[in-house]
């Protein structure tokens, strides 16, 4: 999965239960994750980040300084 920022964000990121991130992203950046079953990101700016999972784009949802909780598994968002 990639996590793209737009916007300057922190995002925080577990994958399969164990923590693997917290940084602030300055626009425009990006980082990446794997996991075999759920990837769960917090974010500070949800109208900011938008994804990339499995070849399909997932675009920011959300307002300008929303902290927003996304869940991720093999299928898509949830």
């Amino acid at each position: 999965m990639l996590i793209r920022a737009e916007k300057n964000t922190w995002v925080s990121i577990v994958a399969d239960g164990k923590p693997v991130a917290e940084e602030t992203l300055i626009a425009p950046a990006h980082t990446s994750v794997r996991a075999s079953h759920e990837v769960i990101v917090r974010t500070g700016n949800a109208a900011g980040v938008s994804f990339l999972l499995n070849g399909k784009e997932i675009p920011a949802q959300g307002n300008d300084g929303e902290v927003k909780t996304y869940v991720f598994d093999a299928s898509g968002i949830r």
